[in-house]
């Protein structure tokens, strides 16, 4: 009987052993757990804190309204909590809302709001990231998906920027107070709700859905966000690459002042399109424009920024088909990479093309034709007519040939009769 527990204790511990290196294999083979991700999504104002106000709708609304939809998309994805700092008509303050957030374990601090301007001349989607390296960093990822992703819903993205105040630190409020507690934190301007053409946008439910999902999806890209409901999967997204965003100062956030935007001249170029100069200047003649992009759709697409000669005003020419939906407008950018919307031209309106002009020109170009054919033809009949009157005189005829020389002779006999006629007979000398 000893002999036998004797045997049995080493193949237990040896069972033992082999039990434990399996399940330690099991482990190892295992898939890693994915990582809870906390995103604080920020409604900015609140209570007596209205923010802009315009065409009947307060921005501390639909502030909350947006975060609403962004934490109601959002957490369709897997592996991610998604936190308000207002769920009500509250204003907590700057630190309480980072604090709440940081006490939660989020990520990122994201402040959605909604722009203004003084005489309704911006427009686009802007993101203020902080000055301090290590923070801004850890933002750049989400803000480049969020600049991109702004595209889907509103005119243009405006640019990432970052600005320092005369006392060295964040400029915003929320970023400063985030960066106290070295809490990574974007503020993201959503669009100018002082634009005629967002109107639409900040009155429609669906139009704020659709901004809200959008900003989901660039969280989720950011972070690698998969959702099995949405058939989604970012978990091998690749990132965007990303350049330093515009860096400015206290003194340096000043936006350029009006500009004014006007058709020099066009030249029809066929039934449908012309040529078209325009001319573009400052208001304020102390603004100098580095740059400009233009929207030939109301904003809805803009071309690429092309550099200015740092002028106050500036040029440029375009091809184009006037109508009624071409509506042409400007932004024209400072050294600071700010920008100022110009007014806007009706080309269908200011432009009027000729529609016969294809016709015409054909015509004009067979009459011309004509003319110059014609102009050719008489220029050989006269040459024709030159080159008869020469052949007629030089030509070798035998009966003139004959005239001719019997006149001559004729001539030159009668100069002889009248010369010896002339000539008196010398008088005989007296002998």
């Amino acid at each position: 009987m000893k002999r036998i527990r004797f045997i049995a204790k080493p193949i237990l511990a040896i069972l033992i052993c082999v039990i434990f290196a399996n399940l330690f294999s099991v482990r190892t083979n295992a898939a890693p757990i994915p990582k809870q991700v906390i995103i604080a999504i920020d409604p900015a104002h609140g209570g007596d804190s209205t923010g802009a106000e315009y065409f009947g709708t307060m921005e501390k609304d639909i502030t909350l309204t947006v975060s609403n939809y962004i934490k109601e998309y959002l957490e369709k994805f897997e592996n991610v909590t998604v936190i308000l700092t207002r769920t009500d008509d509250s204003n907590p303050t700057y630190t309480q809302r980072v604090r709440y957030a940081s006490a939660h374990g989020a990520e990122v601090f994201i402040s959605i709001h909604f722009n203004e301007s003084e005489n309704a001349n911006r427009t686009g989607f802007e993101i203020w990231v902080p000055t301090d390296p290590k923070l801004q960093s850890k933002v750049m990822p989400v803000a480049e998906c969020l600049s991109r992703n702004a595209d889907h819903y509103i005119d243009h993205s405006e640019g990432i920027f970052t600005c320092k105040n005369s006392e060295g630190e964040d400029y915003y409020g929320q970023l400063r107070r985030a960066a106290q507690i070295s809490l990574p934190a974007i503020i993201v301007q959503e669009m100018y709700m002082d634009r005629p053409e967002n109107k639409a946008i900040i009155h429609s439910d669906e139009a704020l859905k659709e901004l809200a999902k959008q900003n989901a999806l660039a969280i989720a890209q950011a972070y690698h966000l998969s959702s099995e409901s949405l058939g989604v999967d970012y978990s091998e997204y690749k990132d965007i690459k990303y350049s330093k965003p515009m860096e400015l100062t206290e003194e340096e956030l000043v936006y350029p002042g009006d500009i004014e935007l006007s058709l020099i001249s066009f030249e029809q170029t066929s039934d449908t399109t012309c040529n078209a100069e325009f001319i573009v200047k400052t208001v304020d003649t102390t603004e100098i424009v580095n740059g400009y992009r233009y929207s030939l759709d109301r904003g809805k697409t803009y071309s690429g920024i092309t550099k200015t000669t740092g002028g106050y005003s500036f040029r440029f020419k375009l091809t184009i088909k006037p109508s009624d939906e071409q509506i042409l407008r400007v932004i024209a950018y400072n050294s600071h990479g700010l920008g100022v919307t110009s007014n806007e031209i009706e080309l269908g309106r200011k432009i009027k093309l000729d529609p016969d002009f294809t016709t015409k020109k054909n015509e004009e170009a067979k009459q011309a034709a004509l003319i110059k054919n014609q102009a050719e033809e008489d220029k050989s009949k006269e040459e024709a007519t030159s080159l008869d009157v020469f052949d007629s005189e030089v030509r070798f005829s035998p009966t003139k040939s004959i005239v001719i020389v019997f006149g001559a002779a004729a001539g030159l006999a009668i100069c002889l009769i009248l010369l010896i006629g002339s000539v008196k007979p010398k008088k005989k000398a007296d002998k």
